[in-house]
């Protein structure tokens, strides 16, 4: 009977020393999960971003099955923090179709409309540049992804985006790609698609205003950096004026002269000062 109660007692203060040891812990889980949840970042949110864009165009007909981040940079001017991430990513075609050509310089429409020929698995490009797929087949993509970051969290949008490869039957393994041979692909497109719409009367893209408004600002915010770094690296002081010659390159996401969406006009201005945009409303604080 002493041996029944003794080892009662003993199970008994083993577990409360369990419970004792668990509640010591309990502000810590907590912590560490309020900090998971805070833990949002612009390049979590960037395959989100994509995969909602793709899925919202397309309506199920394309699918995101694989996405790398090549590159990304934070910058800070003033008071306003932004984010600019390169990607690379593999689609997939859910049906037969047409993906419809973005009539829009430096994107990709993930529009799909009904196949000019039944059953084709062809790839045909038509007039347009639209594209005859099927059900199975995979396309390589690559792009810019940026935002800023608001009181609400970060609002990130897809800015740039260009097909790498056609589409193509393949099996289902996501096609491998050289990270830097797609950057230097896109920016070698997004170079030909803007010297295109400058030459065509420099007419800005269809974007809303707000929209180019947040491309334009963030425009600005990687010439602040570039202009800055040109001042460091050539130990330039206050009051000094580089060209947009001498800052292109000078950062990888100034690898060629950026253009407003609304039309407007970059001055890079003076060290210490802020690059200026001709459209009102687009300015840094």
């Amino acid at each position: 009977m002493n041996t029944h109660i003794s080892r009662h007692t003993t199970s008994s203060t083993s577990l409360r020393r369990v419970w004792s040891a668990a509640a010591g812990l309990l502000p810590f889980i907590l912590i560490l999960a309020v900090l998971s949840a805070c833990s949002n970042s612009p390049s979590s949110d960037a395959e989100n971003v994509l995969r909602a864009k793709i899925d919202s165009q397309s309506g199920g007909g394309i699918k995101l099955v694989a996405f790398k981040k090549t590159d990304g940079q934070s910058q800070t001017v003033g008071n306003v923090e932004a984010y600019v991430l390169q990607f690379t990513a593999d689609i997939e075609f859910e049906k037969d179709g047409t993906w419809l050509n973005s009539e829009t310089p430096g994107t990709v429409s993930f529009s799909i409309g009904p196949a000019e020929a039944a059953g084709s698995v062809a790839l045909v490009i038509d007039p347009h540049g639209h594209l005859q797929v099927a059900h199975g087949m995979r396309a390589s993509i690559a792009g810019t992804i940026d935002g800023t970051k608001t009181e609400k969290g970060w609002q990130m949008g897809l800015s740039a985006c260009h097909i790498v490869s056609d589409p193509v039957k393949t099996a289902a393994q996501p096609v491998q790609m050289n990270p830097q041979a797609q950057l230097d692909a896109q920016l070698a497109d997004k170079a030909k698609r803007d010297r295109a719409a400058i030459s065509g009367g420099g007419q800005a893209n269809a974007v809303s205003p707000e929209e180019a408004e947040r491309r334009c600002i963030n425009n600005l915010v990687i010439i602040y950096g570039a202009k800055a770094q040109w001042a460091l690296v050539n130990k330039k002081e206050e009051g000094a004026v580089p060209t947009f010659d001498e800052i292109i390159g000078v950062t990888p996401q100034l690898a060629q002269r950026p253009v407003c969406p609304a039309g407007g006009v970059y001055t890079v201005g003076p060290i210490g000062s802020s690059p200026t945009c001709s459209v009102a409303g687009h300015t840094l604080p």
